[in-house]
């Protein structure tokens, strides 16, 4: 802002502030903004009617949080919960690794003599797998050379 404009809102500021009377005119300068990391902090506050007012003049803001009391029972109830919590999930832990350490076991006993052929004879070992239910019935995969719903024939004949 200029000076001229600076003087008027002096003026204003004079004549709305219900503070002094309208004689005590002054031609003093406002202080200087407080200047925080090259920013000038601005303070707004809600009015009746929840829209933002800013508040000039402030230079400094202290904020004073009072945490509420806790109740010792509370937080000797929540420390409780807590604790059974935990050994809830440790025993859930305990019983799913002593539940994989048998899946891992049976898988081993189940594939060891297979395993154990197949090093052995590998060719005997895996001789019965095109011999198995149904291998003799597949169909050959669909050709990828057109798409599906295209015929082999070419387009269908108009009927009259």
């Amino acid at each position: 802002m200029t000076s001229a404009d600076d003087i008027l809102a002096q003026i204003d500021h004079a004549v709305e502030d219900w503070a002094v009377s309208e004689d005590a005119m002054r031609s003093q300068p406002e202080p200087e903004p407080f200047h925080f990391g090259g920013a000038t902090p601005t303070l707004y506050i809600a009015d009746e009617v929840g829209e933002w007012q800013q508040v000039e003049g402030v230079t400094s803001i202290e904020v004073c949080v009072e945490l509420p009391v806790i109740d010792p029972e509370v937080t000797a109830s929540w420390a409780r919960l807590v604790d059974r919590i935990r050994e809830a999930e440790l025993e859930r832990v305990r019983r799913t690794q002593a539940a994989l350490v048998a899946f891992m076991q049976a898988v081993k006993d189940t594939l060891a003599p297979v395993v154990e052929q197949a090093g052995r004879d590998p060719g005997e070992a895996f001789r019965h797998l095109p011999e198995a239910e149904g291998c003799n019935q597949c169909t050959p995969p669909p050709r990828r050379d057109r798409p599906a719903w295209q015929s082999p024939y070419g387009p269908a004949r108009r009927r009259r």
